[in-house]
Protein backbone atom coordinates (compact mmCIF):
# COMPACT_ATOMS: atom_id res chain seq x y z
CA UNK A 1 0.00 0.00 0.00
CA UNK A 2 1.55 3.24 -1.29
CA UNK A 3 0.81 6.65 -0.32
CA UNK A 4 0.67 9.88 -2.03
CA UNK A 5 0.13 13.63 -1.96
CA UNK A 6 -4.17 14.74 -2.91
CA UNK A 7 -5.57 18.08 -1.94
CA UNK A 8 -3.00 18.46 0.58
CA UNK A 9 -3.90 15.43 2.06
CA UNK A 10 -2.04 12.22 2.44
CA UNK A 11 -4.07 9.68 -0.22
CA UNK A 12 -3.93 5.59 0.34
CA UNK A 13 -3.71 3.87 -3.31
CA UNK A 14 -4.68 0.88 -3.96
CA UNK A 15 -3.62 -2.56 -4.42
CA UNK A 16 -6.12 -5.66 -5.53
CA UNK A 17 -5.39 -6.45 -1.86
CA UNK A 18 -6.40 -3.73 -0.17
CA UNK A 19 -9.29 -3.32 -3.01
CA UNK A 20 -10.78 -6.41 -1.45
CA UNK A 21 -9.94 -5.57 1.71
CA UNK A 22 -12.17 -2.22 1.62
CA UNK A 23 -15.24 -4.02 0.48
CA UNK A 24 -15.00 -6.93 2.95
CA UNK A 25 -13.19 -5.92 6.12
CA UNK A 26 -13.62 -2.31 6.63
CA UNK A 27 -12.58 -2.87 10.16
CA UNK A 28 -9.09 -4.23 8.67
CA UNK A 29 -7.94 -1.14 6.68
CA UNK A 30 -8.90 1.42 9.57
CA UNK A 31 -6.37 -0.42 11.52
CA UNK A 32 -4.21 0.21 9.61
CA UNK A 33 -4.85 3.93 10.23
CA UNK A 34 -6.63 4.38 6.36
CA UNK A 35 -10.29 5.93 6.22
CA UNK A 36 -12.86 3.88 4.27
CA UNK A 37 -16.24 5.53 3.04
CA UNK A 38 -18.65 5.59 5.85
CA UNK A 39 -16.01 6.40 8.22
CA UNK A 40 -16.66 8.90 10.63
CA UNK A 41 -15.05 12.29 10.22
CA UNK A 42 -14.97 16.30 11.47
CA UNK A 43 -13.91 17.25 7.75
CA UNK A 44 -12.86 16.69 4.17
CA UNK A 45 -8.81 16.35 4.98
CA UNK A 46 -9.68 13.57 7.31
CA UNK A 47 -11.37 11.55 4.81
CA UNK A 48 -9.13 8.90 2.80
CA UNK A 49 -10.25 6.00 1.12
CA UNK A 50 -8.01 3.57 -1.43
CA UNK A 51 -8.15 5.12 -4.94
CA UNK A 52 -10.97 7.36 -4.16
CA UNK A 53 -11.45 10.81 -3.03
CA UNK A 54 -14.30 11.26 -0.23
CA UNK A 55 -15.95 13.98 1.61
CA UNK A 56 -17.21 14.29 4.98
CA UNK A 57 -20.30 14.66 4.77
CA UNK A 58 -23.06 15.93 7.24
CA UNK A 59 -26.36 13.24 7.25
CA UNK A 60 -29.39 12.16 8.62
CA UNK A 61 -31.65 9.22 8.86
CA UNK A 62 -35.35 9.86 9.17
CA UNK A 63 -35.35 13.12 10.23
CA UNK A 64 -32.47 12.56 13.11
CA UNK A 65 -28.89 14.05 12.67
CA UNK A 66 -26.80 11.03 12.54
CA UNK A 67 -23.29 12.41 12.09
CA UNK A 68 -20.82 13.42 9.27
CA UNK A 69 -19.34 10.38 7.22
CA UNK A 70 -17.05 10.20 4.37
CA UNK A 71 -18.77 9.35 0.85
CA UNK A 72 -17.82 9.41 -2.20
CA UNK A 73 -18.69 11.99 -5.00
CA UNK A 74 -20.18 10.85 -8.24
CA UNK A 75 -17.12 13.00 -10.72
CA UNK A 76 -18.86 15.92 -12.67
CA UNK A 77 -22.30 14.60 -10.76
CA UNK A 78 -22.82 12.48 -13.32
CA UNK A 79 -23.52 8.45 -13.83
CA UNK A 80 -24.91 5.88 -11.35
CA UNK A 81 -23.84 5.40 -7.41
CA UNK A 82 -24.26 1.65 -7.81
CA UNK A 83 -20.71 1.29 -8.75
CA UNK A 84 -19.67 2.35 -5.42
CA UNK A 85 -21.88 -0.50 -3.79
CA UNK A 86 -22.96 -0.53 -0.81
CA UNK A 87 -23.43 2.97 -1.02
CA UNK A 88 -25.82 3.07 -3.74
CA UNK A 89 -28.44 6.03 -2.83
CA UNK A 90 -27.76 9.37 -4.74
CA UNK A 91 -27.70 12.67 -2.41
CA UNK A 92 -27.30 16.28 -2.98
CA UNK A 93 -25.56 17.48 0.25
CA UNK A 94 -22.23 19.60 0.71
CA UNK A 95 -19.37 18.32 2.77
CA UNK A 96 -18.45 20.14 5.66
CA UNK A 97 -15.26 21.83 3.89
CA UNK A 98 -18.15 23.03 1.36
CA UNK A 99 -17.81 20.55 -1.51
CA UNK A 100 -21.36 20.62 -2.99
CA UNK A 101 -22.60 17.95 -5.48
CA UNK A 102 -23.93 14.19 -5.50
CA UNK A 103 -22.59 11.85 -2.91
CA UNK A 104 -22.96 7.83 -2.99
CA UNK A 105 -24.85 7.57 0.27
CA UNK A 106 -26.09 3.92 2.16
CA UNK A 107 -29.77 3.16 0.87
CA UNK A 108 -32.33 5.00 3.43
CA UNK A 109 -33.09 1.91 5.05
CA UNK A 110 -29.74 2.33 6.80
CA UNK A 111 -26.93 4.64 7.97
CA UNK A 112 -23.08 4.44 7.48
CA UNK A 113 -23.00 3.48 11.36
CA UNK A 114 -25.24 0.75 10.59
CA UNK A 115 -22.75 -0.36 7.32
CA UNK A 116 -19.54 -0.40 9.14
CA UNK A 117 -20.69 -2.07 11.73
CA UNK A 118 -21.86 -4.93 10.07
CA UNK A 119 -21.29 -8.08 11.39
CA UNK A 120 -20.53 -6.81 15.14
CA UNK A 121 -22.05 -9.46 17.73
CA UNK A 122 -25.37 -8.48 19.48
CA UNK A 123 -27.75 -9.59 21.85
CA UNK A 124 -27.82 -13.15 23.62
CA UNK A 125 -27.06 -16.17 22.77
CA UNK A 126 -30.54 -17.25 22.50
CA UNK A 127 -32.85 -15.23 20.15
CA UNK A 128 -35.50 -15.86 23.20
CA UNK A 129 -33.34 -14.16 25.52
CA UNK A 130 -34.80 -10.94 25.55
CA UNK A 131 -37.38 -8.89 23.10
CA UNK A 132 -35.95 -8.50 19.20
CA UNK A 133 -36.20 -4.58 19.41
CA UNK A 134 -33.48 -4.28 22.52
CA UNK A 135 -31.27 -6.77 20.70
CA UNK A 136 -31.67 -4.54 18.02
CA UNK A 137 -30.16 -1.07 19.46
CA UNK A 138 -27.32 -2.89 19.80
CA UNK A 139 -26.74 -2.34 16.49
CA UNK A 140 -26.22 0.83 14.11
CA UNK A 141 -26.87 4.45 15.45
CA UNK A 142 -28.41 4.24 18.79
CA UNK A 143 -31.01 7.17 17.86
CA UNK A 144 -32.50 5.20 15.12
CA UNK A 145 -33.37 1.70 14.17
CA UNK A 146 -30.83 1.56 11.30
CA UNK A 147 -29.94 -2.44 11.77
CA UNK A 148 -31.58 -5.47 13.30
CA UNK A 149 -29.95 -7.83 15.53
CA UNK A 150 -30.40 -11.55 13.25
CA UNK A 151 -28.83 -15.04 13.62
CA UNK A 152 -25.88 -14.91 11.16
CA UNK A 153 -26.40 -18.68 10.38
CA UNK A 154 -30.20 -19.59 10.72
CA UNK A 155 -29.37 -23.19 9.80
CA UNK A 156 -26.62 -23.64 12.02
CA UNK A 157 -27.25 -25.71 15.44
CA UNK A 158 -26.03 -22.97 17.88
CA UNK A 159 -27.32 -19.46 17.19
CA UNK A 160 -24.93 -16.24 16.86
CA UNK A 161 -26.41 -13.49 16.62
CA UNK A 162 -24.78 -10.59 14.43
CA UNK A 163 -25.69 -6.54 13.63
CA UNK A 164 -27.13 -6.70 9.71
CA UNK A 165 -28.09 -3.30 8.20
CA UNK A 166 -31.53 -2.75 7.09
CA UNK A 167 -31.78 -3.05 3.07
CA UNK A 168 -34.07 -3.38 0.18
CA UNK A 169 -31.70 -4.79 -2.45
CA UNK A 170 -28.51 -7.23 -2.43
CA UNK A 171 -26.49 -3.88 -4.22
CA UNK A 172 -27.18 -2.04 -0.78
CA UNK A 173 -24.95 -5.15 1.03
CA UNK A 174 -21.38 -5.21 0.96
CA UNK A 175 -19.76 -8.08 -1.12
CA UNK A 176 -20.76 -11.26 0.18
CA UNK A 177 -23.78 -10.51 1.45
CA UNK A 178 -27.34 -10.71 0.24
CA UNK A 179 -30.54 -8.82 1.18
CA UNK A 180 -32.70 -11.17 2.38
CA UNK A 181 -35.94 -11.59 5.55
CA UNK A 182 -34.70 -13.33 8.06
CA UNK A 183 -38.42 -13.80 9.80
CA UNK A 184 -42.01 -12.47 8.74
CA UNK A 185 -42.02 -9.99 10.83
CA UNK A 186 -38.91 -9.05 10.25
CA UNK A 187 -37.56 -6.17 7.97
CA UNK A 188 -35.20 -7.46 5.12
CA UNK A 189 -31.44 -6.94 6.15
CA UNK A 190 -28.14 -7.76 4.78
CA UNK A 191 -27.34 -11.47 5.44
CA UNK A 192 -23.54 -13.06 4.59
CA UNK A 193 -24.21 -15.90 2.05
CA UNK A 194 -23.24 -19.25 2.64
CA UNK A 195 -20.65 -18.86 -0.02
CA UNK A 196 -19.08 -15.96 1.82
CA UNK A 197 -18.88 -17.69 5.31
CA UNK A 198 -17.41 -20.55 3.68
CA UNK A 199 -14.26 -18.54 1.90
CA UNK A 200 -14.51 -15.89 4.64
CA UNK A 201 -11.75 -17.52 6.87
CA UNK A 202 -9.19 -17.80 3.89
CA UNK A 203 -9.72 -14.65 2.62
CA UNK A 204 -9.08 -13.20 6.30
CA UNK A 205 -5.83 -14.70 6.22
CA UNK A 206 -4.66 -14.23 2.77
CA UNK A 207 -4.90 -10.63 3.52
CA UNK A 208 -3.37 -10.64 6.70
CA UNK A 209 -0.24 -11.82 4.86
Amino acid sequence: METGGYGGARQVWATPRVLLATVLFPELLQAWGCQTACSRCLDDSSCLLTGERTYCVPMTFQGKAVGSYCLPKLQDNFGSCSRHAPYVHAISATSVGGESGIFCAPEPTTTCRAITGLNAPCGQASVDDQPAEASDRQCGHPAVLDALCVPEDPTASEVSLRCAPRCTQTLGCSLGYICVQPAEDRDPVCIRSAASRESSPWLAESLAR
